[in-house]
């Protein structure tokens, strides 16, 4: 080895003031050539060897072009790269490449926690692990021309210039970095670190700062359009959570002009995209990678150039803490100027839980030209708010030209996704969509359009403390108003314009009271009584219609109180103080309000609360008629519904909203449920005044789970909000649930007891399969006298092995599909019905002739989902009457649900003959049937067909021995022949019923 003992004079300030007690070594003197085509590497890793053998020095690279794989660092070694000296990473071949990347236990496998770049550092141009005292400079340049940005990682491939690993006080200074592959540095896990006056120019990430502590990024001018600038990062790369933390990023330049026309001082602007599809990249952002956390980090007198605005992200369950950026300037920004995100893509081990994102201060910022898509967004998830947000002193000019229906959509939630404000799509604010956030203020915030921009200001879902002063739009003060909640159900519902007409309708309160006997008041809006009278003349009907069915009336009334349209304000504004006169001691009292509180605060329905559960409160004048209100939170009039209550000596119980049709996810299989609004300010304020809270959201969405998105539909009528009768009585049946399932709740013990139905199922033996028949008189009749009349479902079982399997008749004489379904009949079965069990199903003799009158029992024809409302002139009530094949679908369908097969049979033929030959029916009721089995997958069997070819065969005279008293009605030997006839088709059929049948 040979010593250099000249001093250098062009070597920089800090080198030649050591340069008389610091060795150097010249990667020349260690065989480099530096022609550009020599692989000199092993030169450069001589001379580190050899300066490391010494206890340290400094490696000079001279001017000259080196063509270099792996370079291997070493501590106490400074690396000087000397004007005119330029690094080139070599491309591979197949002989010769760079390290390649050391085995990682720690990225979940096949880059689960974190992609494959940041699990590996020595397939890189420059490379050191657990080093220490290492330092690169000088005026020279490092180009990665040789490195891949994207992979393939085969053997000899290189993808980062820097790669520092677990390494402690590293200093970067002076270097120029150029097309760098997916780093231009990758740091993790680095203590003190320094990077001073470095210029990038590259085509993927310019910095990655990753679980380092004590950071120091200043004077930097970066250049990274196709990727970020500066990033800090805390993945799991290391296989602990380590923290990014004590970071100082200052006086830097970051920018997403074309590929090195920075470095070239050209700055042009023809790439307008990243390869992720979103305009260039080159800004600061905390994140993505965050399974660690972020702590105590300042960004300040930093330039945002041509680029994507200030990113802090929080997605893998690190938390963001304690944040200031100050003195920043942006110009012509791509997407949002502020991107705050905590989300839930939990890229992380598992167990890990959902981050936190708390403390940011914003002040002293400067943004010009700002794509207003995305206008600035601040967005926590569901369960995991954004707390403690400050701007001020922020300017923003944006571009504007977006229209009021734009600020209409509610962006989706996408919990899980790679956070960029394009996830979101358009948001409806033209300033700030805020959402899941908690104690956000904007305190000197200056917004400029360019064009017109239609949508509000501000938006904000589910946030608490939001708090606006001293804010300006185009140079006029701006005065906040709360956004109200979104009206997400599209439904015109009734108005107040009919408030008298509902007084007459509605009871007085307190009349149904019966010697001294307590009452339960049922507050509420539309799902509990829909329109003015309740009386399901739409086909809709409210749960507090069938309320009362639970409760024994001998020691409790139930007063339905509730109103269509009304919101929680309205009805403690217009309905209340009438209901409360009657409401005494003892008495319950139940609040379910809240879908109507939404809308315009003072036009219109002007019935919209504030959102959340805050003292906050405003006054409005109502436009069209100029009577001015108080505003307070939904939380408030809910407080005061039950502190009133309670002031009576009443008892009040919240309880949570009636579930909609609708969807969280594209399979629809989980019901949306208002955790985050109505029913969590409703537990809030039970929390707070002490009563119960029962959810009759999730009570009610659960079973809709169960049953399906088909099923779920037919439980409202004309929309996604108001219920049919099947689902007010899936509600009140829930709200009853509810009530006997909370501990110590009194209101229980006036419950009617749950009635058990012991005999719908009691043949079954063991875990043994059943047959349940359903049908008319031609299924079951009286069965009973030799001579009389039979029907074919009570002989049946004389042509099955009773020993695997029973068959139960549950059929009923005179009844159509729909009064099968009306009585009651179906529930039994459907609640006794196993999976493995089979349901054979014939109706269609009573399916025809009046629908509202007289015998009343027959169904619109046809197999569509038609249906029609009727006033049933036997009951005096309103029925919404279905398809004849919409009935039939809905037993096939529970029983699917419930596990078991559906067998669909064309009814029996009658005893009619034309010219020698019997009648068949192929038309109308059998053809129909036919159709909805084969459109649902269920077996389907012609007994029509099958029992008429016999009777033909017997003829005209013998076939009247068959029938009994008349031409429809079956004798035992009548029965019995269609139960074979059943028997026949079941063996021709694949419904798997064939192997109980005995042999012939």
């Amino acid at each position: 080895m040979k010593q250099v003992i000249t001093l250098l004079l062009f070597f920089c300030g800090a080198l030649v003031a050591r340069a008389a007690s610091s060795s150097v070594y010249n990667v020349k003197e260690y065989g480099a050539k530096g022609d550009g085509r020599t692989v000199d590497s092993p030169a450069f890793n001589k001379a580190i060897d050899a300066a490391a053998a010494k206890g340290g020095g400094t490696v000079y690279v001279p001017a000259g072009e080196y063509a270099c794989y792996s370079i291997r660092l070493a501590s106490h070694v400074h690396v000087y790269l000397a004007q005119g000296a330029r690094v080139v990473a070599a491309e591979p071949t197949g002989r010769q490449g760079y390290d390649a990347p050391e085995p990682n236990l720690y990225n979940g496998g096949e880059n689960k926690f974190q992609d494959f770049g940041h699990s590996h550092w020595k397939n890189s141009l420059m490379w050191g692990i657990g080093l220490e005292d290492i330092t690169i400079s000088g005026p020279g340049i490092i180009d990665g021309k040789g490195l891949t940005r994207e992979g393939p990682y085969g053997n000899g491939v290189g993808n980062k210039a820097i790669a520092l690993k677990l390494c402690r006080n590293v200093t970067l200074r002076d270097i120029t970095m150029l097309r760098c592959g997916h780093f231009a540095l990758l740091a993790t896990g680095v203590d003190n670190l320094n990077v001073l006056g470095v210029k990038i120019d590259t085509n993927r990430d310019g910095l990655d700062i990753d679980c380092c502590r004590n950071v120091r990024v200043a004077d930097c001018t970066i250049n990274t359009p196709w990727d970020d600038a500066i990033v800090l990062k805390a993945s799991y790369g290391l296989g602990e959570f380590r923290d990014t933390e004590n970071v100082t990023i200052a006086n830097c330049l970051v920018s997403g002009y074309d590929r090195e026309t920075m470095y070239g001082a050209t700055w042009l602007r023809h790439e307008t995209q990243a390869p992720d599809k979103g305009g260039v990249t080159g800004r600061i952002k905390l994140g993505t990678e965050s399974s660690g956390g972020f702590k105590n980090i300042v960004i300040a007198n930093c330039l945002f150039d041509r680029c994507r605005g200030l990113a802090l992200e929080t997605v893998d369950g690190g938390a963001l803490e304690d944040v200031v950026v100050s003195g920043v300037t942006m110009r012509d920004i791509v997407n949002a100027p502020f991107f705050l995100r905590l989300g839930k893509r939990m890229r992380s081990p598992e167990g890990t839980k959902v981050g936190t994102m708390r403390r940011i201060l914003i002040s002293n910022v400067n943004v010009w030209n700002a794509d207003s898509r995305y206008s600035s967004i601040i967005s926590g998830v569901p369960g995991a708010t954004i707390e403690d947000v400050t701007l001020s002193n922020v300017h923003i000019y944006h571009q504007g030209g977006f229209s009021a229906d734009d600020g209409q959509r509610m962006p989706p939630e996408n919990e899980a996704e790679y956070p960029e404000p394009w996830m979101f799509g358009v948001v409806p604010a033209k300033g700030f969509f805020v959402r899941h956030a908690k104690g956000v203020t904007l305190d000197g915030v200056h917004f400029h359009y360019a064009k017109a921009d239609g949508r509000p200001l501000f938006v904000t879902d589910d946030v608490e403390r939001f708090a606006v002063r001293n804010v300006t739009v185009d140079g006029q003060p701006y005065t906040y108003t709360a956004a109200p909640m979104r009206d997400v159900n599209q439904v015109t519902d009734l108005t107040l314009d009919s408030l008298n007409k509902a007084r007459t309708a509605r009871p007085i309160a307190g009349s149904s009271r019966k010697a001294g006997r307590p009452v339960l008041f049922l507050v509420g809006n539309s799902t509990m009584r829909t329109g003015t009278l309740g009386n399901g003349n739409n086909g809709q009907w409210g749960w507090g219609y069938y309320a009362p069915d639970y409760f024994d009336a001998n020691r409790i009334s139930v007063e339905n109180h509730a109103l269509g349209g009304t919101s929680s304000r309205t009805f403690y504004n217009r309905l209340w103080p009438d209901v409360l006169k009657g409401i005494r001691k003892g008495d319950w009292v139940i609040i379910e309000l809240g879908h109507n509180d939404n809308g315009p605060y003072d036009s219109g329905r002007a019935r919209a609360s504030i959102p959340g559960t805050g003292r906050d409160s405003m006054r409005v004048v109502i436009k069209e008629t100029g009577a001015r209100e108080t505003v307070y939170t939904y939380g408030e009039y809910i407080r005061r519904f039950v502190r009133e209550t309670k002031a009576r000596g009443a008892r009040p119980i919240l309880m949570g909203l009636t579930p909609r049709n609708a969807w969280t996810d594209k399979d629809s299989t989980i019901v949306t449920r208002y955790d985050q609004t109505f029913n969590r300010w409703q537990r809030q304020v039970a929390a707070e005044e002490q009563v119960p809270f029962i959810d009759l959201t999730d009570i009610t969405a659960r079973k809709y789970e169960r049953f399906g998105k088909e099923k779920v539909k037919y439980m409202f009528y004309i929309d996604r909000i108001h219920t049919s009768a099947f689902g007010a009585k899936i509600n009140a049946e829930s709200a009853a649930e509810g009530i006997r399932a909370y501990k110590g709740l009194g209101l229980a013990a006036f419950l009617k007891p749950v009635a058990t139905d012991r005999e719908t199922g009691k043949s079954r033996k063991g875990d043994h399969p059943v047959i349940f028949t359903i049908g008319d008189s031609t299924v079951k009749n009286t069965d009973r006298d030799p001579e009389g009349m039979w029907g074919w479902g009570s002989v049946l079982d004389e042509l099955f092995d009773t020993s695997k399997i029973t068959v139960e008749n549950q059929a009923m004489a005179g009844r159509s599909a729909r009064t099968f379904l009306d009585e009651g009949r179906w529930d039994k079965v459907y609640a006794a019905l196993r999976p493995g069990d089979y349901v054979l199903m014939q109706f269609g003799h009573n399916d025809a002739g009046e629908i509202n009158t007289g015998k009343a029992r027959a169904e619109l024809p046809g197999t569509d989902d038609g249906s029609k409302v009727f006033l049933m002139e036997p009951t005096g009530k309103y029925q919404v009457i279905y398809t004849y094949g919409w009935y039939l679908r809905k037993f096939i369908r529970d029983a699917q649900e419930k596990g078991a097969i559906p067998v669909v049979l064309s009814y029996t033929p009658r005893n009619i003959w034309k010219e020698g030959q019997i009648e068949r029916r192929r038309d109308t009721h059998a053809r129909w049937a036919r159709e909805v089995a084969e459109a649902t997958g269920a077996c389907f069997i012609d007994l029509n067909q099958i029992s008429a070819d016999k009777l033909q065969a017997e003829g005209q005279e013998a076939a009247k021995a068959y029938f009994n008293r008349d031409h429809t009605h079956s004798s035992l030997k009548g029965a019995r022949q269609n139960a074979a006839c059943v028997a026949e088709g079941i063996r021709a059929v694949d419904c798997g019923l064939k192997k109980y049948l005995l042999r012939p």
